[in-house]
């Protein structure tokens, strides 16, 4: 990742961000998976 000339702050704030939105995704992803996949009676104790 290229990190122009900010202050170390706002770089790490943008960093932070986009690991934010991964995860974000990720727990989307893992939503979907139990929704559509996963055996029923792991939904009921996942859910």
């Amino acid at each position: 990742m290229l990190i122009t000339k900010k202050t170390r702050d706002e770089s790490s704030f943008y960093i932070s961000k986009m690991r934010e939105r991964k995860m974000k995704k990720a727990i989307e992803e893992v939503r979907e998976f139990i929704k559509n996949d996963a055996q029923p009676e792991l939904q009921k104790r996942l859910i």
